[in-house]
């Protein structure tokens, strides 16, 4: 098998090995999930400078099909961060995972850290990051609930405070933007038409609040939101449990 960095003519395939890796119950809240990841893994690398801080790795067999992907992000000058990684169904068992991180590392020597998300049922993942010398360091809750219906505390005429990320949800299938309200901006994620990600807990259960973020990003009607799993002891509104996950870290040796 060959390592190297992605080409704009990977993304196709890339995209393809992404669907098959992940959960459908996941795939409504996964931005890498949606319709136009393709295009956005292609703009990534047709503009390397807007993107610096990302590293595509692909795996290929000895024929040049793409069996496995990897995305690794340089948040500061020793720390790293593994952002999604897949690999081909028949490929898998075969050291692929191990081996990107491992070319990923050599590439990049001056790291101390390595991290990374996983899901806390993929008991074969974590046992692999594991064994290559991962420790848990956190947990994380992905909750949803559904966005109410506009009440009469809504918080008065909402708009999008800026057009442009609106385009890139038109391309790509996910954005981040900002909602204006009489109160104050709104930061908040748009994944796929269905889903609005919220930044914090008080967004979250904030009825009003989402009901006219909602009203004008037809048709979300799911608020989502990841949050640390210390925090479960404050039940939010209607909140429900999609799944787990646990932060591991590597410690890189010199």
């Amino acid at each position: 098998m060959i390592i190297e960095r992605a080409l704009v003519a990977d993304t196709g395939a890339i995209a393809e090995l992404l669907q098959l890796s992940f959960d459908p119950e996941l795939r409504p809240f996964l931005a890498y999930a949606q319709h136009g990841v393709a295009a956005f893994l292609s703009d990534i690398l047709v503009n390397p400078l807007l993107f610096a801080d990302r590293h595509l790795l692909v795996c290929r067999a000895s024929d040049g099909t793409v069996i496995g992907f990897a995305e690794f992000r340089i948040s500061s000058r020793t720390e790293g961060f593994l952002y999604y990684i897949c690999v081909s169904p028949a490929a898998r068992r075969h050291g692929v995972a191990t081996a990107m991180i491992d070319t990923f590392l050599a590439d990049n020597a001056g790291l101390a850290t390595l991290g990374l998300d996983v899901f806390a049922t993929n008991d074969a993942a974590i046992t692999l990051y594991g064994k290559r010398g991962f420790v848990r360091s956190g947990q994380s809750d992905w909750c949803i609930r559904p966005i109410p219906a506009a009440g009469p505390d809504a918080p008065g005429h909402c708009l999008v405070a800026n057009s442009t990320p609106l385009a890139a949800f038109y391309r790509y299938g996910f954005c981040e933007l900002t909602l204006d309200f009489a109160r104050g901006p709104l930061r908040i994620g748009r994944i796929g038409a269905a889903v609005l990600r919220c930044s914090s807990a008080e967004i979250f259960q904030d009825d009003a609040l989402l009901a006219a973020a909602a009203a004008v990003l037809p048709p979300a009607r799911t608020a989502f939101l990841i949050r640390p799993a210390e925090l479960r002891g404050g039940r939010l509104r209607d909140e429900a449990l999609l799944r787990s996950s646990y932060r591991m870290v590597l410690a890189v040796e010199p």
